[in-house]
């Protein structure tokens, strides 16, 4: 249903506080997610779990790299960023860390915007 997500030009706007699933089809797919956090909720939460392989995160706004979680193997990752700047052009990136993919199993993403 997000496809194609590969670049951040394609990126899918995603809703905040909602935990969806993804797949990490090939050992070339890489998807893209831009989402946007408010004044009022300007703190950004970024979890990559539920990961059948290695599986990295990384986090951006706009084309600036903000952060990256890259655990070993079938570890969660997750982001946390104490911002309060606001913008439309936040970017989730999740990667396989050299090509590790799963046709078969998915992933859960969940962006999380608070006040604190």
């Amino acid at each position: 249903a997000y496809e194609s997500n590969n670049s951040r030009s394609t990126a899918k706007v995603i809703p905040v506080n909602t935990t969806f699933t993804a797949q990490i089809a090939t050992s070339t797919d890489k998807d893209w997610y831009r989402f946007s956090n408010t004044s009022a909720t300007p703190r950004i939460k970024v979890e990559l779990t539920n990961v059948p392989l290695d599986y990295d995160l990384r986090l951006y706004r706009n084309s600036s790299l903000l952060a990256t979680s890259q655990n070993a193997g079938t570890s969660n990752e997750t982001i946390i960023l104490n911002t309060t700047t606001v913008s439309s052009n936040y970017y989730a990136y999740v990667y396989g860390y050299n090509g590790a993919f799963s046709n078969t199993q998915c992933y859960s993403l969940r962006v999380s915007l608070s006040s604190s």
